[in-house]
């Protein structure tokens, strides 16, 4: 949360208003939301009737003077405009409302956020705020319950417009790109999600872990039997990608989910199933799919085995830009970082000693891609290379090995094999469709010489939509065959 400063007196007529009393108020970021309560938080800071002359509170409201008014926090919009979100109480109503200004500090538009009343408690608005719009909820309380929902659109002048007014009473069947959607959600459904027009007909069909963004919300409610189950949720706008255009479509949002939640399904956890039970999400079960190589079993996890093999050695030299590793031989292996040339960057970390192979762990980080790879105590050989972290088994005869590509979202699990001299030779490499090891949580747990614990995450959802990493993740159990 970011603090505004004002530091401009401006008069205006015979008056003259200092805006520093504005400096104690934060700066928040869009989207948010705005929801006023009453009985929850209700703001009681409230401002001076000079500072409510500033601000202009006699265009935002009839009765401004003796009323009880205040602000609450700025959003940075634009840089031809000023936006405030202001409050002020009408009996036993709180209403929020956004207002822009000029830089002057003149006013150009407002228009009404958010509505709480405590006297029926029949009406009550509220809003989500993005950099383009405001999408406003008012709801009347009676029999028939009455829901609409309202977007309105900020224009280049600070001017707020119903999106309606905006396109002049024709709203187009495309929708505006850069607008920022309301949600960023994605679809849940195995089979697919439906996608309709306006009127209803189907036309498409988006595909499990699809993102979707939402750009308006409707009063259309509506149930689906899914196998028995009843899935509820109501019908959404939606910016859909068709063509070469953005197209205002409609789906059912019962099956879409925030990109934490998303979860795999059974038959999605590898090729071959000995079960097609997916109603629901991966949760429970008996072994699911079965191949020559390896399982996937769903049960009560068990306890996991220590494996803590890569250890410290004191006698690595570890400088600024180098690694050196003194061999048994008597010889010296350095692994030194360049950095001076963007495609042709080299840098090494040390990451430890596997003391029963006699061999040294580092990692490599190059243009546009790393591994990992063993380094013989004895005479400096490099033995095996690793897309990414190798785990070993209790036992220190399989390694095994997950990769997630982010460039073509391709996720890859290796099996290496160790045989009693220790030479280790790459089993086999199987390509994962849908999920791969979470990025934030790459450790593995394992429960046995042959079988261990992944942390994964559905691909459609390795990162969040705000860009970071997904942190959220389900325990896979899976067993290597002999």
């Amino acid at each position: 949360m970011l603090i505004s400063i004002v530091t401009v007196t401006l008069s205006f007529g015979q008056e003259k208003f200092n805006y520093k009393f504005l400096n104690d108020y934060s700066t928040k970021e869009v989207p948010l939301e705005e929801k006023t309560k009453l009985d929850h938080n209700a703001p009681t800071n409230h401002i001076t009737v000079i500072q409510k002359k500033a601000l202009h509170f006699d265009k935002i409201t009839e009765d401004w003077e003796r009323l009880d008014c205040g602000v609450l926090y700025s959003i940075d919009l634009s840089e031809n405009y000023k936006t405030w979100v202001v409050y002020y109480y009408w009996g036993e109503e709180l209403h929020t409302t956004l207002v822009n200004y000029d830089l002057e500090y003149n006013f150009i538009d407002s228009e009404e956020l958010a509505l709480d009343e405590n006297a029926e408690g029949w009406t009550l608005s509220e809003s989500t705020i993005t950099q383009h719009r405001i999408h406003r909820m008012d709801a009347l309380y009676i029999e028939p319950e009455q829901i609409e929902y309202i977007n309105f659109i900020f224009k280049d002048t600070g001017e707020i417009v119903s999106e309606k007014e905006y396109y002049n009473g024709n709203i187009p069947d495309t929708c505006v790109h850069y607008f920022d959607p309301l949600a960023v959600k994605y679809v849940q459904a195995l089979n697919g999600l439906n996608i309709r027009d306006e009127n209803g007909n189907k036309i498409g069909k988006l595909l499990y872990g699809e993102k979707v963004n939402i750009i308006k919300y409707t009063n259309k409610e509506l149930s689906v039997n899914d196998n028995g189950k009843i899935i509820n949720g109501s019908i959404v706008e939606i910016c859909n990608y068709e063509s070469g255009y953005n197209k205002r479509r409609y789906v059912f949002d019962g099956y879409l989910v925030d990109d934490t939640a998303l979860k795999l399904y059974n038959t999605q956890l590898c090729p071959n199933m000995l079960t097609e039970d997916d109603k629901d999400p991966f949760n429970k079960g008996e072994r699911v799919c079965l191949d020559d190589i390896y399982s996937i079993i769903l049960e009560k996890l068990p306890n996991s085995i220590p494996t803590n093999f890569i250890t410290k050695n004191d006698n690595v030299i570890l400088e600024k830009d180098k690694i050196t590793l003194p061999l048994t031989n008597g010889k010296k292996k350095t692994f030194i970082n360049n950095t001076e040339y963007l495609e042709s960057t080299e840098s090494y970390e040390y990451i430890g000693f596997l003391e029963s192979f006699d061999y040294h762990l580092i990692e490599g980080s190059y243009f546009e891609e790393g591994d990992f790879f063993f380094v013989d105590q004895n005479n400096g050989e490099i033995k095996t290379r690793f897309p990414n972290y190798p785990h070993i088994s209790p036992d220190k005869k399989t390694i095994i090995c997950f990769y997630f590509n982010p460039y073509n979202h391709r996720s890859e699990f290796f099996i290496y094999t160790i045989d009693n001299k220790n030479q280790i030779t790459l089993k086999r490499i199987i390509e994962i469709v849908y999920w791969g090891q979470n990025i934030k949580n790459t450790e593995i747990l394992w429960t046995s010489n042959l079988s261990f614990l992944v942390k994964a995450t559905p691909i459609a959802t390795m990162w969040e939509s705000s860009g970071n990493y997904n942190k959220s993740y389900q325990n896979i159990h899976i067993k290597i065959h002999n």
